[in-house]
């Protein structure tokens, strides 16, 4: 619980580095299944689910970037928030 409480807290910045680690560290794995062939004993289904299951990740991803950089265009002052005041 605290480690999650740690990455919640954790600057943006440091957070989505270690998604990216861990999604480098993912592909890594299952490239190293493949070249061992150790993905070719699983049923079709089983494959489609390991690779689905990765692309979700980067889906993922890609998507918290892009939430990332929408909250930080939100959080910004507008020049338009002091008009008029005065």
């Amino acid at each position: 619980m605290k480690a999650q409480a740690r990455f919640v807290l954790a600057d943006p910045r440091r957070r989505s580095s270690r998604c990216e680690e861990a999604l480098a560290a993912c592909n890594l794995e299952i490239a190293a299944l493949r070249s061992e062939g150790l993905t070719r004993g699983l049923s079709i289904a089983g494959a489609e689910q390991l690779f689905t299951l990765g692309f979700a990740l980067e889906q993922m991803l890609r998507d918290c970037a892009d939430l990332e950089r929408c909250v930080q265009e939100l959080a910004r002052p507008s020049p338009l928030d002091g008009a008029g005041e005065g």
